[in-house]
């Protein structure tokens, strides 16, 4: 059972994180980018990361990957937070308005 529910959350990182990479690749020019995967979670890099991670971690049925899992969604979402505060300070009202169209930070329904 861990292994069908791992292989869902891995292949769903995956194929997010195609997408994800066509996005910021043919779109970032240094400017905030808000379509594409960043219409439902402002923090999609970190958001792929904890689906592979722990998507990983329960395929393989490895306790050691799911500690490091945890041990990554712990620094992402420091990492969040420092983020969004260097974000509002570089764009200001736009970032702002960003966030209140997107609320989900990471894990959409959840924070």
């Amino acid at each position: 059972m861990f292994w069908v529910v791992g292989g869902i959350l891995l292949f769903y990182g995956l194929i997010i994180r195609a997408k994800w990479t066509v996005v910021w690749f043919r779109d970032y020019k240094g400017q905030l980018i808000t379509h594409g995967v960043y219409q439902r979670v402002r923090h999609t890099r970190f958001y792929l990361g904890v689906l592979i991670a722990f998507g990983s971690s329960f395929f393989f049925i490895s306790m050691m990957a799911f500690l490091f899992s945890v041990v990554y969604l712990l620094f992402a979402l420091i990492e969040i937070i420092k983020e969004e505060n260097y974000l509002v300070k570089q764009d200001g009202y736009a970032y702002r308005g960003y966030m209140k169209r997107v609320k989900w930070r990471l894990i959409p329904k959840v924070w």
